[in-house]
């Protein structure tokens, strides 16, 4: 009897149990469909998203939700992002911790050029702190096997992409680190900035570092109350391509127009092969490529080492210079 009694209560205390973890699945899913619409809806009224339909699965272990047909763009309409469908994933016991994956084709829209972006797998894990407002931990994005496409031909490819963010110091401050494997372009594109053949078919791995701090935590309020970027702290990138190497290194603040200024230093080792490469390629017409290389050479002997050339560059008033030079436009922040 004893040992009856206690199997009654044991199935009793699982039954119960078992009830109420559905109920809490019901309950969250609940919330978490009605805030994940709410989201979306407040974008899409401001202009900055649109969507298909939003759907909720997993029971009863996990938080499984689908966007279909999603889009993003930027207030000025120059950046924007869409894609076939947006999968969220967290554990309905950890739903702070979340798993998103891409589908293997996305579109970006950069000014007036559509640009096709393919991945054989893409795929971030976002972890946020265990507080009300939910302020972003630590974050990790790896895709494998990316390639960028142009709709006329020519497309950036490489092995893996991994990006990844922690905080620094502060909610509102995020060092950030950029590893680029086995970049490379397609036949196409590398007819163009390569036509001699001089480089190796993959660049050197790809790194870049920086602190980024924004004006406020970037949390769940983010999208009624966006964030601001602040500054750009300590930048520290390398690139290199057979004999070309590249190093940038600076600090950039943004003011109240979303202008960056600050200073960025720029050094190229074995500066001629990509002197070679711009002029080539047709980036410095040929015609004016003495006047530039005896320029650049002039620069070059300031260094102390021929082969090396160091750009120190300002930033400022939406444009960079070198020394009074205006180079290129700047856009907003």
């Amino acid at each position: 009897m004893g040992n009856e009694a206690e199997m009654r209560a044991l199935l009793w205390t699982t039954a119960i149990a078992a009830g109420l973890y559905a109920g809490y699945w019901f309950v969250g899913s609940h919330y978490v469909l009605q805030g994940a619409e709410g989201a979306l809806a407040q974008l899409k009224s401001e202009g900055r998203a649109d969507y298909g339909s939003v759907s909720l699965a997993g029971f009863p272990s996990r938080f499984d939700l689908t966007i279909d047909q999603p889009r993003l763009m930027a207030e000025d309409g120059r950046l924007g992002w869409s894609a076939p469908f947006l999968q969220l994933f967290a554990l309905s016991y950890r739903p702070n911790n979340l798993i998103a994956v891409w589908p293997h084709d996305q579109s970006l829209t950069v000014g007036p050029e559509t640009l096709a972006l393919h991945s054989d797998d893409l795929r971030a894990s976002v972890n946020l702190a265990a507080s009300s407002l939910l302020p972003l931990d630590h974050a990790t994005l790896d895709g494998r096997m990316v390639s960028l496409t142009r709709p006329e031909g020519g497309a950036l490819l490489a092995d893996r992409v991994l990006l990844a963010s922690r905080q620094a110091g502060s909610a509102a401050d995020h060092e950030v680190a950029l590893v680029i494997d086995g970049l490379s372009v397609d036949p196409a594109l590398k007819k163009i900035v390569d036509p001699s053949g001089a480089l190796p078919a993959k660049a050197d791995q790809a790194k870049f570092d920086a602190i980024l701090a924004f004006d406020r935590p970037l949390d769940r309020t983010l999208t009624t109350e966006p964030a601001s970027l602040k500054a750009v702290r300590d930048i520290a990138g390398h690139f290199g391509w057979g004999p070309v190497q590249l190093d940038l290194k600076g600090d950039l603040t943004v003011d109240a127009n979303r202008e960056a200024r600050g200073k960025l230093d720029i050094s190229a080792r074995n500066w001629r092969e990509l002197f070679r490469l711009a002029v080539g390629s047709g980036i410095i017409p040929a015609k004016n490529a003495p006047q530039i290389e005896k320029l650049l050479e002039g620069l070059a002997s300031q260094s102390g080492e021929k082969d090396v050339l160091k750009l120190p560059l300002t930033l400022s008033d939406g444009l960079v210079r070198f020394g009074p030079l205006p180079l290129m436009p700047l856009p907003k922040f």
